[in-house]
């Protein structure tokens, strides 16, 4: 799979990807060859230096319908963050309200654009050519996270969970976390600390809700150490209780006492 040094490499790959899918599904009517038809959406930059606390989501929103192929740049999360939307607006009040601008960013592990997030596992799943995308696309996000290497990840949304290696027998990205919780919030939301990488392989016909084994095997993690806050989804609808709430000065507190 393509390795990348930098964002610039990150984007290169991801253009080259869906255009390959893209071309590979022209003439298919389904679901997947829908979304690969809307094109994809990236931030127009991300830092990877002095990065302290990184927020994941899964993939960007497809609110405005268009019949066209697009490769869309939206602002980088130092414009993002001052946006009006509750979703930019909690992470600013809440989530980050002490931490300097510049040791956040913020990224999606899947740059496809669509707003029913659970496509991935009913649809996309059962589909092994469209499982090698994902992986793929994963894969280029997986090496901006090691790139970055920060010391805090925030996992706000409980159906990323299993793409982290988290859940068992879930890897996808494939890390290891130590079995004791660094802290518990409550049953939904816990502080975990990273000690390395599962050491099963995948193999492409082993597959079940999620590769039996990690994606890529040939690279060692920097990301030993590293804390991810599981929690819940924190705006919308959907979002979670109190107990599962990220309050403000609680991320503080996570790099002060446990980074």
């Amino acid at each position: 799979m393509p390795i990348i040094q930098n964002y610039q490499d990150y984007l290169t790959e991801i253009k080259t990807l869906f255009s390959e899918y893209r071309e590979r599904y022209c003439n298919c009517c389904n679901l997947f060859s829908e979304i690969i038809a809307r094109g994809y959406a990236v931030p127009v930059n991300v830092d990877l230096n002095g990065i302290e606390v990184l927020i994941c989501g899964i993939n960007p929103s497809y609110l405005v319908k268009k019949e066209v192929y697009e490769e869309i740049e939206y602002p980088d999360f130092k414009q993002s963050i001052t946006d009006k939307h509750s979703y930019w607006s909690n992470i600013r009040n809440n989530i980050i309200n002490s931490i300097p601008i510049n040791k956040v960013e913020a990224i999606d592990l899947f740059a496809l654009r669509e707003s029913n997030q659970s496509f991935l596992k009913n649809k996309c799943f059962k589909d092994p050519d469209l499982i090698k995308f994902l992986i793929t696309n994963l894969w280029l996000t997986q090496q901006l996270i090691e790139l970055m290497a920060p010391k805090l990840i925030i996992v706000a949304n409980k159906a990323q969970w299993g793409y982290w290696g988290v859940l068992d027998n879930l890897y996808w990205m494939g890390y290891k976390f130590k079995n004791e919780p660094v802290k518990v919030y409550s049953d939904k939301m816990r502080l975990l600390e990273i000690e390395g990488l599962k050491d099963a392989i995948y193999e492409n016909s082993m597959f079940k809700d999620g590769p039996i084994g990690r994606i890529e095997s040939d690279f060692e993690t920097r990301l030993s150490g590293t804390k991810v806050l599981f929690t819940l989804f924190q705006t919308g609808r959907h979002r979670c209780g109190d107990s599962e709430r990220i309050k403000p000065g609680m991320v503080s507190e996570i790099l002060s006492k446990y980074c």
